[in-house]
């Protein structure tokens, strides 16, 4: 039986790309007869649970930083010793270090730039993830671009979700010959079209941090009048409901959702609107496009892979005057042909980004590395 052991910062009920990974992930290794395990991080104690058939060690964030690496990184290179095959989501400097004095291989799948996102998130800089790259960096980010770099050019393999991501990972110093694009999946079979009472004109998934615009999103539903579910939390939170009110917005916050949840309500929408200005290929996005609902989504991300302009869905690019508030109105009118482009949308999610096929690619890759 393989044992594979999927180290991510993040698991659910905490919300984002990589905890959907991890579990999805692991689940589908069940159904294969593999013997899966998670290494995560925690805001509470650490501990170590069964779930489902799944082992999880779960590391505390409230351990000094240097304790936290050393003590994931001695739990991974545990998990290799004894036979597992690692793929990092997320930990990956915890990953490299594991590794640092041993020959052992593990691959990572890339969701992103972390270096960016904190920056972001810290405030530090208000530019998009291409021009971060030839940024000036604080020694401390230099330090922390050099630290992920040399985890993912460690790495026997890394995969990522979109071509974009993985010219990146080249500037990165990652060889090209390891990288591989494969699309993050989403299970057709739980999102799928349901007919039922549209509820919400607009609905956005995503954690609430500047770089998604969620302000935006709501500015423009009030100013169409358009109802909007905002689902997910995050440190933008009470910013985003006082907007909400100052601006008369019909805006329902759903805060973070289990998965479980999410088809129905996803199917209780029209427009699927994500407004991020980076993305890799969202799984938010993925699953909405499944229940049928026509997207629209930033140009010059990773969702110029998943979407096909005005096929499809739409692509919001101002240089060429199309606006998010452009989109909606599009898609708003009484003679716009819906049912066509969601047709499109369902069977391009089916053919692109099916779970099984991508996730038996993954598989394929740790098994040879």
């Amino acid at each position: 039986m393989d044992r594979i052991c999927i180290v991510a910062g993040i698991y659910p009920p905490e919300t984002g790309g990589p905890a959907k990974f991890a579990s999805s992930f692991s689940n589908w290794l069940l159904r294969k007869n593999c013997s899966p395990s998670v290494i995560t991080l925690t805001n509470n104690s650490s501990e170590l649970v069964n779930i489902d058939q799944v082992e999880i060690r779960k590391i505390s964030r409230k351990s000094s930083l240097i304790i936290r690496y050393l003590v994931t990184a001695y739990f991974i290179n545990r998990k290799s010793k004894s036979g597992s095959r690692i793929i990092a989501n997320g930990c990956f400097i915890e990953t490299w270090l594991a590794f640092l004095f041993t020959r052992r291989e593990y691959i990572a799948k890339v969701p992103g730039d972390i270096v960016w996102e904190r920056a972001i998130t810290k405030g530090l800089f208000k530019c998009s993830l291409v021009e971060f790259q030839s940024s000036n960096l604080p020694a401390k980010y230099k330090i922390f671009r050099f630290a992920y770099s040399r985890s993912l050019q460690r790495a026997s393999m890394v995969i990522v979700p979109t071509k974009e991501l993985k010219q990146i990972c080249k500037s990165w110093g990652v060889s090209d010959s390891k990288i591989s694009v494969i699309y993050n999946s989403v299970a057709t079979n739980i999102f799928s079209p349901v007919v039922m009472e549209k509820k919400f004109d607009v609905i956005t998934l995503s954690r609430l941090v500047p770089w998604k615009n969620i302000d935006m999103v709501i500015i423009t539903c009030a100013e169409l009048s358009l109802s909007l579910a905002v689902i997910g939390d995050g440190p933008q939170m009470a910013e985003l409901k006082q907007l909400a009110l100052n601006t008369n917005a019909n805006v329902t916050f759903f805060g973070n959702l289990e998965q479980k949840f999410l088809p129905e309500l996803l199917n209780s929408g029209k427009i699927f609107v994500l407004n991020s200005t980076f993305e890799a290929s969202s799984y938010a996005l993925l699953e909405a496009r499944a229940c049928g609902l026509v997207a629209i989504a930033r140009s010059k991300t990773g969702s110029e892979e998943v979407i096909q302009n005005r096929v499809d869905g739409f692509l919001i690019n101002e240089e060429e005057g199309l606006s998010l508030k452009n989109c909606l109105n599009t898609v708003t009118q009484s003679d716009f042909g819906y049912p066509e482009f969601s047709l499109k949308a369902i069977s391009r999610t089916r053919s692109l980004f099916n779970i099984d096929d991508n996730y038996a690619k993954i598989y394929k890759f740790i098994l040879e590395s």
